[in-house]
């Protein structure tokens, strides 16, 4: 194909801007049940239906670099300047109208669209995600720096620097992603106080079953890996041990394959009476070539069933929630 034909098909392909290709992906149906769960489905005839209104907030999130106006345009919601633009019902579309259709939707229905539309891409790639017959999945935390506005900084707060403050308010999250599609399955905000753990005991009742979580060793939390066991839907971890840790050792498996014992702290016991003394998990050791000896905790302690060369090759794929993450901050948010 040369390239006047290449340029051909480009130029019938669909504009990435277009509110036909938005809804291509975000079906309305998506859209009219997250309205209906959080009661702001449209009742009256209105300028911008609230179905409008939400495509037109994914439509803000997605062009950061248009203007508001512009955005509303290139949806396809009018049909040029703003004094001459026109609403789905005909009247006049202002500035005014679409600010106060952003407040009157809330954020209440974005945050049941993304479950929806997670849930189901997430499904639709679960061929993908497998490993002997468990569903793969990364967990990790980061932080997005938030408009400087005073409720947000009442709300999220600011981490301290060496002026004092930062410049910004920072919220914290916590994300569950599916390592074959590289999708956010699942994702947590919180403030810049709340530590990843406590967000990531918030995330574990929707970690789905027959699913191991691959974990960034700043997740090491013997309370964490004991939720996670008690599961009765066949949930494991796996999870890069901290040097220098020396945990009983219960019986060997092979070289450097190990069951170990993890005792829970009193301080933890005080703050969940539910969790047993200790735990027993399996301990790999390992050396990448070049690097230091490196050692993998994971509750996966059957070495005929989950093969310990595999389980090391397995855990650096968690790197791929830092590549989801640099697209979402670097590239989709345009930092």
């Amino acid at each position: 194909m040369g390239l006047r034909e290449w340029l051909g098909e480009v130029a019938r392909g669909p504009r990435p801007e277009s509110l036909k290709h938005l809804r291509s992906l975000v079906g309305i149906e998506w859209v009219r049940e997250a309205l209906e769960r959080t009661g702001t489905a449209t009742i009256r005839h209105r300028k911008l239906p609230n179905e409008v209104v939400v495509w037109l907030v994914v439509g803000i999130a997605l062009f950061r670099d248009y203007s508001i106006d512009a955005v509303v345009k290139y949806l396809e919601l009018g049909n040029g300047s703003t004094a001459r633009r026109r609403s789905p019902t005909g009247s006049p579309l202002t500035s005014a109208a679409v600010a106060n259709a952003r407040q009157r939707v809330g954020s209440e229905p974005l945050v049941e669209l993304h479950e929806l539309t997670s849930e189901s891409w997430v499904t639709e790639c679960d061929g993908q995600n497998r490993w002997r017959g468990l569903r793969l999945f990364a967990l990790d935390g980061s932080t997005l720096r938030i408009a400087d506005t005073p409720a947000n900084e009442e709300v999220y707060g600011r981490p301290g620097s060496s002026r004092g403050q930062a410049g910004y308010p920072q919220a914290r999250l916590v994300g569950l992603l599916s390592l074959g599609s590289r999708l956010l399955a699942d994702l947590i905000v919180g403030t810049w106080e709340q530590g990843e753990v406590t967000l990531a005991r918030m995330l574990l009742g929707n970690v789905p079953s027959e699913s191991l979580l691959i974990l960034d060793r700043g997740f090491i939390d013997h309370g964490l890996f004991a939720n996670i066991q008690a599961a009765t839907d066949v949930r494991h971890f796996l999870c890069r041990a901290k040097s220098g840790s020396k945990p009983n050792v219960v019986r060997k498996l092979g070289k450097d394959d190990v069951l170990v014992e993890l005792r829970i702290s009193p301080t933890q016991h005080r703050a969940d009476p539910s969790l047993p003394e200790t735990i027993v998990v399996r301990r790999i050791g390992y050396r990448v070539r070049g690097f230091r000896p490196s050692q993998l905790f994971t509750s996966l302690v059957d070495p005929e069933a989950y093969p310990a060369r595999e389980i090391v090759e397995l855990y650096h794929r968690r790197w791929e929630i830092e590549i989801a993450y640099d697209e979402i901050k670097t590239h989709t948010l345009e930092r």
